[in-house]
């Protein structure tokens, strides 16, 4: 039997009881890890002032050096290291420094989490995080080759307001998580975004499709008429963007079929669409 040790680095504020990272710690259990968590003290919250946010960063590290010096990690044979916010930043510089080959999960991580970045590593994050500017945290994860999930319109803690939606946030982030932890994750960003398109491309075509034969059969348009707004969300949310990057990046497999990704494609149907259904109306 394997010695497995999972860390959990908080965030300020968001301790280890909070939903992420209190399934994450579940999830870890379940899966035979001894878990523990890193615990701060007299760190402050600090926004908008880098210089500060960095001392703030330097003593927590130090902190968190100090608790995992009493542990012999290399009594372990598989180590994980899950991270909120700043605890991204601590843990991925802390795996660097004392080079050691842990898993890590990164939940909302900070810029500066990517410079001790490494390829492939699961990272969740809200498209509307304060503590976080979005286009930057993107390419870095695209110039660190970092898989980077986005939940469209979701905070620092991957809450939008919309309970019922942020219970689902969770579950798709708990989905993730648990595929990582016990190695069923093979490229879970390029398997998702395939999946996505893969889903949109169906009702694309099938709206096409009604769209041409609305004088015959208008009825069916206008009952198709709430799988074509999810097509508009998708074309109008960064997702849409993200895929089309990732097409012109090569990073889709090459027999996809990507209708939905053309410049025009999805504008051009939504408008015809719009068009056709004040005919009918």
């Amino acid at each position: 039997m394997q010695n497995k040790l999972a860390v959990i680095f908080p965030g300020i504020g968001y301790t280890k009881d909070k939903p992420l990272l209190y399934y994450a710690g579940k999830l870890a259990k379940a899966a035979g890890y001894n878990v523990i968590s890193v615990e701060y003290h007299d760190i402050q919250k600090i926004q908008g002032d880098t210089e500060l946010m960095k001392k703030e960063i330097k003593k927590a590290y130090a902190q968190a050096e100090e608790q995992l010096g009493t542990i012999s990690l290399t009594g372990y044979d598989d180590i994980l290291f899950i991270g909120k916010s700043i605890g991204c930043v601590l843990l991925a510089k802390y795996a660097a420094d004392h080079d050691i080959n842990a898993k890590q999960i990164w939940y909302t991580p900070l810029e500066a989490t990517f410079t001790y970045a490494k390829e492939n590593i699961p990272a969740f994050i809200g498209d509307n995080d304060p503590w976080s500017e979005y286009e930057k945290i993107k390419k870095s994860a695209d110039r660190k080759k970092v898989a980077l999930y986005t939940y469209p319109g979701c905070n620092h803690s991957l809450e939008s307001g919309d309970i019922l939606r942020d219970i689902k946030v969770l579950a798709s982030v708990m989905d993730k998580t648990e595929e990582y932890i016990n190695d069923t994750y093979s490229d879970m960003a390029t398997d998702e975004r395939v999946a996505r398109i893969k889903s949109m491309e169906k009702i694309y075509d099938t709206a096409l499709e009604l769209i041409n034969n609305a004088k015959e059969n208008p009825a069916a348009l206008r009952d198709y008429q709430p799988e074509i707004r999810k097509l508009a969300e998708y074309y109008e949310s960064p997702l849409w963007k993200e895929d089309y990057e990732a097409d012109e990046d090569g990073m889709l497999p090459k027999d996809l079929k990507r209708g939905v990704l053309s410049e025009d494609g999805i504008y051009n149907l939504l408008e015809w669409n719009s068009d056709i259904m004040q005919e009918i109306s």
